[in-house]
């Protein structure tokens, strides 16, 4: 009511309000002026009155919602990706980075490892002997049970590292090993290494392949003498590379152009070279020593 009167007064003045209230008609107009203002003032007060907090309340409502309504509206936007993502998110909104992978400081480069050398030994069984029934046979000057079977590393004309085989006598298996292994280190290349069984035992045949042999029962060529060949303890390398050379005669044939010594093909055998050093390392002798030299020859005491 005394909100209401307020309003009256600064509606009218105090000197006119007495003169109004005399007229016959004024009072309907007065009290429904007033009803309306109580029941404006009830509205305002006690308990209808909005208190700060439900007005806090219905606005945190509302942003409660609009930010709902913002973040369903940006994920609608927003593309599928996969699961390997990296999200960053704020409040109202979501962004999706493709993920990236970062190599960390203290990564070591790849290590390439040096081919390992391969040296075994082990003796004839009865599958080898039968490999060998073309280079041993009943009469020869050794027992198969007296040799052994050696496979070896060697690195091939193409550079690459491989595996070998010979067959020795056993009394001078390791020593051979030792021998090859340090050609090896050296990287000196050898273009094949198989058993002369595999030529048919044929000398000829073996060298022209520039195949690298040792065990081989045949006699000293044009002699009824047993070859240290047939012993076990002599052993050829790359024979067309270095050939044997009896004035004008070259075994293999196809050795002749390899017969100038003075330049140095792949392969070849010089004095005071790898192969040479090795083998005198052991007590061996070498062919190009010889009157009629045999480069590819090396032979044990």
């Amino acid at each position: 009511m005394y909100h209401a009167l307020n309003v009256i007064m600064l509606v009218v003045s105090r000197t006119k309000l007495l003169a109004f209230l005399r007229r016959p008609r004024t009072w309907p107009t007065v009290l429904g002026a007033l009803t309306i203002l109580l029941l404006l003032s009830g509205a305002c007060s006690g308990n209808g009155e909005p208190s700060s907090d439900d007005s806090l309340s219905d606005y945190s409502d509302a942003a409660t919602i609009d930010t709902s309504e913002s973040t369903q509206r940006s994920a609608q936007r927003t593309p599928e990706t996969s699961s390997t993502t990296l999200t960053a998110t704020s409040a109202t909104s979501t962004t999706v980075l493709p993920a990236t992978i970062v190599p960390t400081s203290n990564e070591s480069p790849p290590v390439t490892l040096a081919p390992t050398f391969v040296g075994l030994v082990a003796d004839i069984d009865d599958d080898l002997a039968v490999r060998m029934s073309s280079s041993w046979r009943d009469g020869c000057p050794v027992a198969l049970d007296d040799l052994r079977y050696l496979t070896l590393s060697y690195w091939n004309f193409d550079g690459q590292p491989v595996e070998g085989e010979l067959v020795v006598n056993a009394s001078v298996a390791l020593e051979v090993v030792n021998v090859f292994q340090k050609m090896f280190a050296a990287e000196f290349p050898i273009q094949g290494m198989r058993l002369v069984a595999e030529y048919g035992a044929d000398d000829n045949l073996s060298m022209a392949a520039n195949n690298t042999s040792a065990f081989n029962c045949r006699f000293v060529a044009g002699t009824q003498s047993w070859s240290k060949h047939a012993l076990g303890r002599a052993i050829d390398i790359n024979p067309l590379v270095n050939p044997y050379i009896q004035g004008s005669k070259i075994d293999p044939p196809g050795g002749a152009e390899f017969a100038d010594r003075t330049i140095d093909f792949l392969g070849s055998i010089n004095v005071g070279g790898d192969v040479t050093t090795a083998f005198a390392d052991i007590g061996w002798s070498w062919g190009g020593a010889w009157t009629w030299p045999d480069y590819q020859h090396f032979s044990a005491p």
